[in-house]
């Protein structure tokens, strides 16, 4: 009877099927709450689009208001004039504080305020949109995966294993850095994510403000950025270059050996919602096109600052691109 009793105790493991559908719910309520989340910011946008209303509507009746300035006192609190096209009557709330021309420049910043709004949600709503249909796609596959391992594959697309620190025999007991360190022509740090997680940390946790920040436009790749030594200080061209190349280099433009490259200060970039980690919304940015030189991009992946403990480097550029590149220094087209 004790042997009986000592076997009924005995904890059991649970069965494969039970792991997989507890690892299936859980997973797929982070997937749902993405969703919804990334949804709502949607609806928000859309939200905002109807509040704002159509900038031209708010330009028409700042025009109107403008060309009835002679109507207008301090101490109105509105007025009412006939609208140019329907001949109907239009009220114009007014603040009574304030002089006409004042009154009248606050209709316009309504007008302002809207076309830069809609501007902002011209860019954003198609990214939102793009995020949507992919969550639903990896709902969807999730929900019809037939093993751990298929819909470990689909829900991997939306939350990327996380990658444990590593450490290099030379620098045990080190963190790693999530940046590859280079020394521009003229001394200035260049830094360079080496994956999405690290782009993220790069820009928002350790590059400052007014560092420049540079980026293959309209592809994947690393985010590089331009230690300024002051605040207010402006790189050189060939630092800047420099920094554009490494862009170029850390991206698949390397196999062409060329591409535009995106640059403005780090105060301009803002975390993409809902998006995987690195992927970025650009506010105001300028392009520079870069071609590759072999040797003067050789040069500089030597370069390397002495506290980059990682060592690591991309494959070098294919022979058959190795042999079209120019030999002479990099060029940079405004």
């Amino acid at each position: 009877m004790e042997s009986a009793d000592n076997a009924s105790n005995t904890p059991t493991s649970p069965h494969p099927d039970q792991v997989w559908e507890g690892t299936r719910k859980r997973s797929m309520l982070r997937v749902l709450n993405q969703l919804d989340r990334v949804q709502r910011s949607r609806q928000r946008l859309l939200q905002q689009q109807e509040r704002l209303g159509d900038p031209q509507h708010w330009r028409t009746r700042a025009d109107l208001l403008q060309s009835h300035i002679h109507l207008l006192r301090r101490g109105m609190k509105e007025i009412s004039l006939n609208d140019w096209t329907t001949g109907e009557p239009v009220v114009f709330a007014l603040d009574p504080t304030l002089a006409p021309a004042e009154n009248i420049e606050r209709h316009y910043r309504r007008f302002k305020k809207a076309k830069r709004g809609l501007a902002v949600i011209a860019q954003r709503l198609p990214e939102v949109e793009e995020r949507i249909a992919m969550l639903e796609s990896v709902r969807d596959a999730c929900a019809q995966a037939s093993s751990l391992q298929e819909f470990n594959r689909h829900f991997e697309r939306v939350f990327p294993p996380a990658r444990p620190l590593s450490k290099t025999p030379e620098s045990a007991g080190e963190q790693r850095l999530p940046y590859r360190i280079f020394l521009g022509a003229d001394g200035h740090e260049i830094l360079v994510g080496k994956s999405g997680a690290d782009n993220d940390t790069l820009t928002f946790r350790v590059a400052k403000p007014r560092d420049l920040w540079f980026h293959i436009a309209g592809r994947s790749g690393a985010h590089v950025v331009l230690r300024k030594r002051q605040k207010d200080e402006e790189p050189s061209q060939a630092a800047q270059v420099d920094a554009a190349s490494l862009a170029v280099y850390f991206s698949p433009a390397r196999t062409a050996g060329e591409g535009p490259v995106t640059v403005t200060e780090v105060r301009h970039i803002r975390r993409l919602k809902g998006a995987p980690p690195g992927t970025v919304r650009v506010l105001q940015y300028s392009e520079i096109k870069i071609v590759l030189d072999r040797d003067s991009i050789g040069k500089l992946l030597q370069r390397r600052a002495a506290q980059d403990v990682d060592a690591s480097l991309p494959p070098s550029l294919p022979e058959r691109v190795m042999r079209q590149l120019p030999s002479h220094s990099k060029k940079a087209e405004s």
